[in-house]
């Protein structure tokens, strides 16, 4: 029987011993493009001790409600061919925007057992964090709300594509993280305040897990 959504399951019943040591990373994402190369090509290399899933958005199904429902496919998923391990993580990707259920969405989510890293307004501000001429000011917060594409082409030295991820840009993980957390005054709030991005925290545990 699939465990319901909102139900916390004991980890001792959904994993088996010496299944496999490396941890995984389930992560269900609102884009169709960005968000997966950005995780493939630009942080899990940095740490071959760790696996990385992504699910991306398919047939434009992009509200919060999709997403977690395909991050919660996944679990039950593994949950009953047992390929769970009790170190797995889930977690839930998505951005602000003028999604009104997202609150609703987030605590579902919490529910569950998984974990969300939200975008305020949208992903594009994590990736424009890890630019290294971004000072955290009232003008660079403003401009940052408004347009992160435009801060990522200067980064990038081209015009931003969503489908085009170069590694070379976004390897100053530990920049990116202390500009995101410069910028989330507010880190109890279940949705970060705009601009701002969760995205550091998921990002944080992908390099700091064994």
């Amino acid at each position: 029987m699939k465990p319901r959504l909102g139900t916390k399951r004991p980890l001792a019943s959904i994993s088996r011993v010496g299944q496999r040591d490396s941890k995984l990373f389930v992560i269900a994402v609102e884009g169709e493009v960005t968000e997966d190369l950005y995780f493939k090509e630009c942080v899990v290399k940095r740490n071959p001790r760790v696996l990385v899933k992504v699910l991306p958005t398919k047939d434009h199904k992009t509200s919060p409600e999709y997403v977690l429902k395909r991050l919660q496919e996944k679990y039950n998923e593994d949950f009953i061919s047992r390929r769970r391990n009790r170190k797995d993580e889930y977690w839930l990707v998505v951005d602000v925007d003028n999604w009104e259920e997202l609150s609703d969405i987030l605590e579902k989510t919490e529910k569950a057992g998984f974990q969300h890293a939200v975008s305020n307004p949208r992903f594009e501000v994590w990736l424009a964090l890890y630019s290294p001429k971004f000072r955290d000011s009232p003008k660079a917060r403003q401009r940052l709300k408004e347009s992160p594409e435009s801060i990522i082409s200067e980064h990038i030295n081209t015009e931003f594509q969503k489908s085009r991820i170069n590694p070379t840009h976004y390897q100053n993980h530990e920049l990116a993280i202390q500009n995101a957390q410069a910028l989330d005054r507010n880190p109890d709030a279940q949705i970060p305040e705009a601009p701002g991005s969760r995205v550091y925290r998921l990002v944080n545990a992908i390099l700091n897990s064994k």
